[in-house]
């Protein structure tokens, strides 16, 4: 019990005393490295030294004291005793010799055996004395007690850097970072501002933000610093440092945002306006003869859903496919618009326009001439004009 609790109060003051250490000396890596290993082996050697070997000693797996050593411990016990039980061992000695008489020596031991027969030896295990080795565990267990009710972040903090020894771990500013960006979240391709302020009886002169191998000065301002990060695109992790203290990384999420990747509009003109059909890409407004059927095909990225809104009529296309096809024939000039939308958002609906140019009748315009040697004959002239041309023309 003894070894028991010497080496708790020896093992708990080196975990106090090098936890406190580290606490106030922010060593690199290396050093908390060796902080750590002297302490594993300190404690292992303790536990080897104060327990592991008591206790092999006691169920006698190591060597112990030989029968002599343990007569001359009894007889210092026990006072009525003194010197009988090693006497008692050395006649046993001696009737195994032969040049001792046999009965001699074995009434001298009955006689001896008869005398300590009345003999209580667990009387010689005096706890008590155990006690007074308590101290040594009090003091160290009151300490630690005394550190977690003032300040626990010193066994804490400290333990935590010298475990995780091969860590790299930032030394603590003299003031804390405040991140005024509640919402760590943006849209992909928006832009998101980062807004931090800084709490303490100091404030730095210049702070930084960092985003991968990447370093921004950010814009000081009465509230505190801001950077706008534009067009973000994916997630990414940032701190923030003043170029000696650095603050706990942070994670802004970009959420994905329905757009429109791809759009092309195929334009198939009626037959009597003798035109080639035509392509148009990247572009949902158009100038179509009257008759001429539209043809769309979208690629929609990120969207669960796709509304397309006409004037008369709605489509809805679902997650399934990125690519939606559909088509309409334009009698009228008309405005559409698609509205797309998935998980997280539902973006601003996209607003498109088909103006129709109208089939007009041909513009003929016709004059009356009589000849002047003869009235029975007659002249016409004039203009005939169509959109499109046109193939005959009938005079009756």
């Amino acid at each position: 019990m003894k070894g028991a609790i010497l080496c708790f109060a020896a093992v708990v003051s080196l975990f106090v005393a090098l936890s406190f250490t580290e606490y106030l000396g922010e060593f690199e890596q290396q050093g908390r490295a060796v902080l750590f290993y002297g302490f594993v082996a300190f404690t292992l050697a303790v536990l080897y030294k104060l327990v592991a070997i008591p206790l092999l000693k006691l169920y006698k797996i190591k060597g112990g004291l030989n029968k002599y050593d343990a007569a001359k411990i009894v007889g210092t016990h026990f006072p009525q005793v003194n010197d009988k039980v090693l006497n008692t061992l050395q006649l046993s000695d001696a009737a195994t010799s032969e040049h001792n008489t046999m009965d001699l020596v074995l009434a001298s031991i009955e006689q001896k055996t008869k005398e300590l027969s009345g003999l209580n030896f667990s009387t010689a295990i005096n706890y008590s004395e155990n006690k007074r080795y308590l101290k040594y565990a009090a003091i160290p267990l009151g300490i630690v007690v005394l550190i977690l009710f003032v300040n626990a972040s010193i066994l804490t903090e400290g333990s935590k850097r010298l475990v995780l020894h091969a860590q790299h771990f930032e030394k603590k500013a003299p003031y804390e970072f405040v991140l005024l960006s509640k919402n760590l979240s943006a849209l992909e391709q928006d832009d998101f501002d980062i807004v931090v302020s800084t709490k303490g009886s100091v404030s730095p002169e210049h702070l930084f933000v960092v985003i991968g191998n990447e370093r921004y000065k950010l814009q000081k301002t009465s509230t505190g610093y801001t950077h706008t990060l534009r067009s973000v695109r994916k997630s990414q992790a940032f701190y923030f440092t003043d170029g000696e203290y650095s603050s706990k990384e942070f994670e802004l999420m970009v959420l994905p945002k329905p757009l429109v990747a791809d759009m092309k509009i195929t334009l198939r003109f009626p037959k009597y306006t003798k035109k080639q059909d035509l392509t148009l890409a990247n572009s949902g407004d158009a100038v179509v003869p009257e008759g001429t059927r539209i043809e769309w095909r979208i690629n929609a990225k990120n969207a669960d859903s796709v509304s397309v809104v006409f004037p008369d009529s709605v489509l809805r296309f679902y997650s399934g496919s990125s690519v939606i096809s559909f088509a309409k024939s334009a009698r009228q000039s008309f405005d559409y618009r698609l509205e797309l939308a998935n998980t997280f958002v539902a973006t601003e609906p996209l607003s498109y326009g088909i103006s129709v140019v109208k089939d007009e009748y041909p513009a003929i315009v016709v004059d009356e001439e009589k000849d002047s040697l003869n009235e029975s004959v007659r002249y016409f002239y004039g203009d005939v004009a169509d959109d499109y041309g046109f193939s005959n023309l009938a005079f009756n």
